[in-house]
């Protein structure tokens, strides 16, 4: 690379960050004007979130990690100091405390992308460039196998609840209450199962007919999840599974001796990406929803007592500290600390390490921050209650004000991660949003030990799917002749796990 090229490269890298940058220095000036400053720095959230949308869209990786975290931090954290205002809602913060919220929203999200471009991978190469290239056999055993997997992971919840009856009296403060070993492991096991979206998207993609079968399968699988569990997590990793198999995956997999399919295009058209919006806005508007018919649902005595009404569902996502009111989480943090409970120094981070040690062997294990916060801010709060409170609250608890550098090292994790394009990277990124979004709303110890349950899992049907499949096949009979989806003999393509 001759020096000019260097030169010119260097500039652009130093184009890209120079926004954030400019507004985390910016944010840092207005936080210490004091609360004079607090009509600016809400402005500067409104700022942050177009920058930050236009990362997603036009810089970053798309879709990628990046997408996943990014996202839910706009809708948990920049959201709402822009909306409450002009709706008239209160508040419930002093001045002060409200002055700090807006310094660690604003700053946090700007430092993510500053660490995210210091390690992501160059421009040019931040496209999905890897194709991938598998048989029908395998691409139907691996779908059979993971189709078990979820199926024996119902069989497994049945039997820790005793039978689908005490299933559909049990409330959520129950679930937790009776979770066991049996619980968890039919847990991790629809974790794992969660990789038969992607894949089911690809041969659903491929030969529409096989819709009629499983389409009814999944709905039965998604009605027993709701009301094994009463979360959202499995379906939103669902149907985001579906999505990125269709259109990530799927136009990148060649699937030799398959039947004759019109050509994929790998690149997403611009009717596709508009429908890729309108389908993830109507995913969060399930979210919603889905949060209100739970809580009725739950308190009902039929199907019928249940009434759900859309902009109800929104206002209290908004108002009722929801996926648009999670600042009012942070806001409670700030106010009692340090004045009422001390810092947690990394309890949040290093309490990784304690994961394989057995509660039964070592009572005083430390719990998890979020039921510590729990307990912080109801008196009353049961045992295993627990209240995340975001990225940036959990970095406050941990380590005050300083604590928000660690989102710039959060994202230099995210732009390492960004780096592959591999088969196992789409399998990852097809089952991991619903945790990436649980470690924006908070979480850190649980996503990242499910991340590296998902990641191995990933790994491991990547390796199994492409196996032999990049080896170019001998053709010696028609019967045995491969074909690729645009009904000619496949010039094998680069295949990567």
């Amino acid at each position: 690379m001759t020096d000019s090229k260097r030169k010119k490269k260097r500039i652009r890298l130093g184009l890209t960050r120079l926004p954030y940058l400019l507004v985390t220095l910016v944010a840092l000036y207005l936080w210490d004007q004091g609360t004079v400053a607090i009509g600016p720095l809400r402005f500067l959230c409104g700022i942050t979130a177009l920058l930050a949308l236009r990362h997603i869209f036009l810089v970053a990786r798309f879709p990628g990690f990046f997408t996943w975290f990014t996202a839910p931090y706009i809708g948990l954290f920049l959201v709402y100091p822009i909306i409450a205002p002009m709706t008239g809602v209160d508040i419930p913060a002093t001045d002060e405390v409200f002055l700090d919220y807006l310094f660690l929203a604003v700053s946090g999200l700007n430092l993510f992308i500053l660490g995210y471009e210091l390690t992501t991978s160059r421009r040019h190469s931040r496209r999905w460039n890897d194709s991938y290239t598998t048989t029908s056999g395998r691409l139907a055993n691996t779908i059979n196998i993971l189709l078990a997997l979820n199926l024996f992971a119902v069989v497994i919840l049945i039997m820790n609840a005793g039978s689908f009856g005490a299933i559909l009296s049990q409330t959520r403060l129950d679930l937790k209450v009776n979770a066991g070993l049996l619980s968890m492991a039919g847990i991790y096991l629809l974790g794992l199962g969660a990789l038969l979206y992607p894949l089911l998207a690809v041969q659903i993609r491929r030969r529409p007919s096989r819709g009629i079968f499983w389409i009814p399968i999944i709905v039965a699988v998604e009605v027993f999840l709701f009301l094994a569990l009463r979360v959202r997590t499995f379906p939103v990793i669902h149907v985001v599974g579906l999505l990125v198999g269709w259109y990530l995956i799927c136009p990148r997999l060649t699937v030799l001796r398959s039947r004759r399919s019109p050509r994929l295009r790998s690149r997403l058209t611009t009717i596709q990406k508009f429908a890729l919006v309108g389908v993830a806005c109507a995913l969060v508007l399930g979210m919603f929803v889905h949060r209100t018919f739970r809580g009725q649902f739950q308190a009902a005595e039929s199907l019928g007592d249940v009434e759900i009404n859309v902009a109800d569902s929104i206002r209290y996502a908004f108002e009722g500290g929801g996926e648009l009111g999670y600042s009012k989480w942070v806001l409670q943090i700030l106010e009692i600390v340090p004045s009422q409970h001390d810092y947690l120094y990394g309890l949040s981070y290093y309490r990784l390490l304690f994961v394989p040690i057995p509660r039964s062997i070592w009572p005083e294990k430390p719990y998890n921050s979020q039921r510590i916060v729990a307990q912080w801010l109801e008196e009353d709060a049961v045992s295993v209650q627990t209240s995340p409170v975001g990225v940036i609250g959990d970095l406050y608890v941990n380590f005050g004000m300083w604590g928000i550098l660690g989102m710039a090292l959060f994202g230099m994790v995210f732009g390492r991660v960004d780096r592959s394009s591999s088969l196992t990277q789409a399998l990852l990124l097809a089952v991991s949003f619903a945790m990436i979004f649980h470690l924006a709303r908070g979480g850190f110890t649980n996503p990242l030990i499910n991340l590296a349950v998902y990641f191995f899992a990933a790994h491991a049907t990547a390796k199994y799917l492409v196996g032999r499949a990049n080896v170019s096949p001998t053709i010696n009979s028609q019967s045995n002749r491969s074909i690729d989806v645009a009904g000619t003999t496949p010039e094998v393509p680069h295949a990567t796990s």
